[in-house]
């Protein structure tokens, strides 16, 4: 497969074979942004498309820890949940979850694994690549169609958002 651009101004954003990389600098320390990223306080405030209302039912960051959340689109959306278990944590550098549903289209689909590593950066600011690994390229492009990519550049400028009023 060829790589498929779908990035903007702030974000880079590519899918290519069965991987989606999202890599964004961050105007703020590693160390807020480990924080936003990893608090069940902070993720309702950035996390999915600008529309969504996301709550967290389970965050255990650790080694084995599992995970929870559940995006709600509007009144009338039941909500979505995602849930996973954290494979490794290396606080303030790098966070690896797998990630599934547990309803909806998806439902029974063998779990992605997400790579997210911040680099603090010389010159300020937080570098964040994010590998989310599919079990196929077929299902990736489904994913793609359904919209995560929406999801994904909104949920990056939500983050950029919260890490300002954070610092």
């Amino acid at each position: 497969m060829t790589r498929q651009e779908y990035g903007n101004d702030r974000t880079v954003m590519y899918a290519e074979g069965a991987e989606l990389v999202l890599d964004r600098v961050f105007d703020a320390p590693r160390k807020l942004v480990w924080e936003a990223i990893t608090s069940p306080v902070y993720i309702p405030q950035w996390w999915g498309p600008a529309d969504t209302e996301a709550t967290v039912d389970l965050m255990d960051v650790r080694v084995g820890g599992k995970w929870r959340w559940i995006a709600v689109m509007s009144p009338e959306d039941p909500g979505t949940p995602f849930q996973g278990t954290y494979q490794e944590v290396i606080e303030p550098e790098r966070l690896v979850r797998t990630l599934e549903f547990d309803s909806g289209p998806m439902l029974g689909v063998p779990p992605f694994v997400e790579t997210t590593t911040l680099d603090e950066l010389d010159r300020g600011g937080t570098q964040v690549y994010n590998i989310t690994r599919f079990p196929s390229e077929d299902i990736l492009q489904g994913a793609l169609a359904q919209g995560v990519t929406t999801a994904a550049l909104d949920s990056y400028d939500r983050l950029a958002e919260l890490l300002t009023r954070m610092g």
